[in-house]
């Protein structure tokens, strides 16, 4: 069933609201808790009205020991589904100079019209754009934009704001206030009352916490050791179907492979993607991507389950760069650097068991007469003949264990038997 306009303002108002006061519980808003009082469609008095105007949602900031509150910030939730018309804020403006003492914030699913942000910036109203966390790469428990980031890119900020097509890959907010671009809602509300409110009443911005939980690799590589414990494997290629069967039958793990794109989906180059509402992985079929890449993609999602990342997040979706060894470069959220790093070890360590892994590399070394030269193992640099060496070895194992030749390397480096020179090489004559 269609839900009204009204219907659905009124639940984007109470998420929103919900969020802000999850922020203020968290330190990462402009005082304490005890500070800030929130409402929802409270009444302001208008001198020029003789009455009160209601806004969406208010929050009124006290001073120690006062029963008045010093500062008010009103607050315009928007859920349309074009951009923000500038009368809109035209219209917000002329109400919030009515009411004594007050800042304003206007909240929008969809992007501001140009002019509706150059109005803003200059009657020094903020701006947030709100993504819905199910349109985010990851579906994090917590909002992302709750905490202070330093390195925003003012960029994507900017395209987010005015660009009703931009979507956002990690954050559900972007922002705008004070000429300050960000992800936070924390510098969003400070950077609005930092004409106000001197620094010794506005709260520090508390370090980024980290709620997922430290797991070593030696517990990775035993819990693996442990679910191959169960499917009986002796050797070779890890049968995947045959751990999703008997997860299937657990804990009513559904798994699909091969399962067509939609459109959004190739765009976003998305290999897979994993729910734990309800408990779902799925490896997308792609022309492009091959089997030790498809197989690398499932012992991904995999991880997240094993190693309970449900604790943290509703859902994620996986893509190359993945499972670049150092995860993705341009994340500032350290939960998802860790649970990325998680993730793929797990992989690793699924499909390349250690033991049946090293004994295959130390026979295959063997065959071809390696030793350690002091320069490792297996040596590779611009030399035919240290990449014939390395092209052999990495062959057979890949071959057998069905995976990628990269999900080899990364391994066979873990272990301590491959030195690549092959990159400072290349660096050297740059």
């Amino acid at each position: 069933m269609k839900l009204s306009s009204t219907t659905k303002g009124d639940e984007f108002e109470a998420k929103v609201f919900k969020l802000l006061k999850r922020a203020s519980i968290d330190g990462q808003f402009i005082g304490p808790p005890e500070r800030c009082k929130f409402e929802r469609k409270k009444g302001y008095y208008s001198n020029d009205r003789k009455s009160n105007i209601v806004f969406d949602i208010s929050v009124e900031y006290y001073l120690p020991g006062h029963s008045s509150y010093f500062l008010l910030i009103l607050i315009e939730c928007k859920d349309y589904a074009t951009p923000v018309p500038v009368n809109d804020a035209e219209e917000f403006h002329s109400k919030i100079e009515q009411v004594s003492g007050a800042k304003g914030v206007i909240i929008s699913t969809n992007a501001f019209a140009q002019g509706t942000f150059e109005f803003c910036r200059s009657k020094g109203i903020g701006l947030a754009r709100y993504y819905n966390k199910s349109t985010l790469k990851w579906e994090l428990d917590r909002s992302p934009s709750s905490s202070a980031y330093s390195t925003p890119d003012w960029v994507d900020i900017y395209s987010g704001l005015i660009d009703t097509s931009h979507k956002s890959r990690h954050f559900d907010f972007y922002c705008h206030s004070g000429n300050v671009h960000s992800y936070s809602l924390y510098t969003l509300f400070r950077n609005l009352v930092r004409d106000i409110i001197d620094e010794a009443n506005l709260a520090p911005a508390k370090p980024q916490t980290v709620s997922v939980d430290y797991i070593s690799s030696e517990q990775i590589e035993a819990s693996t050791e442990a679910i191959l414990k169960k499917t009986a494997y002796s050797n070779g290629a890890v049968s995947l179907d045959a751990i999703c069967e008997y997860q299937a039958a657990e804990a009513g793990l559904s798994t699909r492979t091969g399962v067509e794109p939609t459109a959004a989906e190739s765009r976003h180059g998305m290999l897979g993607r994993i729910s734990f509402h309800p408990l779902e992985i799925i490896v997308f079929k792609c022309a492009e991507i091959y089997r030790g890449r498809q197989r690398f993609t499932l012992a991904h999602e995999l991880g997240h389950y094993f190693l309970g990342h449900g604790r943290h997040m509703s859902g994620e979706y996986c893509e190359e760069i993945d499972f670049e060894r150092d995860g993705p470069a341009d994340l500032g959220i350290e939960d998802i650097r860790r649970m990325e790093w998680q993730a793929n070890h797990f992989a690793s360590c699924l499909l390349l068991p250690q033991k049946n892994f090293v004994a295959d590399f130390f026979k295959l070394a063997k065959e071809h007469d390696l030793e350690d030269r002091g320069y490792g193992m297996l040596f590779v640099d611009e030399q035919s003949c240290n990449q014939i060496n390395f092209y052999r070895i990495t062959d057979s194992l890949r071959l057998k264990y069905d995976v990628s030749r990269s999900a080899v390397e990364i391994r066979l480096k873990y272990f301590g038997l491959l030195n690549d020179a092959r990159q400072r090489t290349i660096k050297r004559l740059r």
